[in-house]
């Protein structure tokens, strides 16, 4: 009866994981989380306190909102965009948010003289205006760039209520993927690699599904991925190179890679921790700020894959192959790599 029990719950399990990833599925849940997420006054508190991303924002809307402009600020949040918005004095201001710190974005407006926004609590797809936009304003951006949808949920409301010739504000992202090397201290092995006063674990390493299943097809589960603060950055391996940009005014859905082919050559000798992630956001050719570890920190912290940590030196070449079935899911990441020309003495 325990074994039947044990493989029904195992089932069960696994058809809940299945589910979670079919698209329907997985944007209902995103959704529930956004509603839930930013509703809690702590998360904004975190961007709010960022003088980087507020700083480049404000800069950004005093340069490019005109009296003209009518201006869509989506997922308002507290109504900062919106209410910077409001100093360039534009004809018309939506702002939209579907979840219920709207409330608090209204009474924040009702302070500092806000009364000619229009907030709105309804999700972006079915907001209807009377007319086209000639402004989106947003920060629809993740840890990792894609992970609040930011391309799906710009390209639709773009494609639907953007004036022909329209601004979105911003539009232009470089996205990085670069080899690092962690300080001692904050380095996580897999536990199999750890021997702690002569107790091995590394018979754990043939018992561990989600290594199994990265070492077979490149799966990237939760246990692969790591976040990081710049501190915690002992040094890149290579120079640093974006991998692709994107600019959310003149994309396609397709414009968006689904894989990456790359080669990497190592200039500083170190170890193999993890792949951290990070942007630039240009605002345009004079305003932007980027996530890289190396820049001063923004409040966005650095997703990364982790790996085994192995010893390269200057003049190993590190391949990669990303396949992105959906770039706005990490779990759906996959990831293979090898390195070459590595001495054959070395351990």
């Amino acid at each position: 009866m325990k074994t039947l029990i044990n493989i029904t719950i195992n089932l069960l399990l696994r058809i809940k994981e299945w589910l979670r990833e079919l698209p329907a599925v997985h944007r209902v849940l995103h959704e529930k989380w956004s509603r839930d997420t930013f509703r809690n006054y702590y998360i904004h508190e975190i961007m709010l306190s960022d003088a980087i991303r507020v700083n480049a924002y404000q800069q950004a809307i005093q340069k490019q909102v005109t009296r003209n402009d009518s201006v869509l600020d989506l997922g308002t949040g507290t109504g900062l965009l919106a209410l910077l918005a409001l100093q360039n004095k534009p004809k018309k201001i939506y702002a939209i948010d579907h979840s219920d710190i709207i409330n608090s974005a209204r009474a924040i407006a009702q302070q500092n003289s806000g009364a000619n926004i229009e907030f709105l609590k309804v999700h972006s797809r079915e907001f209807n205006p009377p007319n086209k936009v000639s402004v989106i304003l947003h920060e629809q951006i993740g840890y990792y760039l894609f992970d609040e949808k930011v391309v799906d949920n710009i390209m639709e409301l773009r494609d639907r209520v953007l004036q022909d010739g329209g601004k979105i504000i911003p539009a232009r992202f470089d996205f990085f993927i670069e080899p690092m090397t962690l300080k001692d201290e904050y380095r996580i092995p897999f536990i199999w690699q750890l021997n702690l006063h002569g107790i091995r674990f590394d018979v754990l390493r043939d018992m561990s599904e989600d290594w199994a299943k990265f070492q077979a097809d490149g799966s990237i589960s939760d246990y692969m991925q790591l976040r990081i603060w710049p501190y915690q950055l002992k040094h890149l391996l290579c120079d640093p190179e974006k991998l692709f940009s994107i600019d959310l005014e003149t994309m396609s859905k397709d414009d968006v890679p689904r894989i990456l082919h790359y080669a990497k050559m190592v200039l500083h000798d170190g170890r193999l921790d993890v792949l951290g992630i990070y942007f630039r956001i240009n605002f345009d050719d004079e305003i932007s700020f980027d996530t890289s570890p190396l820049s001063p920190r923004t409040h966005f912290e650095n997703v990364c894959v982790r790996l085994t940590g192995e010893n390269v030196r200057k003049g190993d070449v590190i391949e990669f192959e990303w396949v992105f079935e959906d770039i706005a899911v990490f779990s759906t990441w996959k990831l293979k790599y090898k390195i070459k020309n590595r001495e054959p003495d070395r351990a």
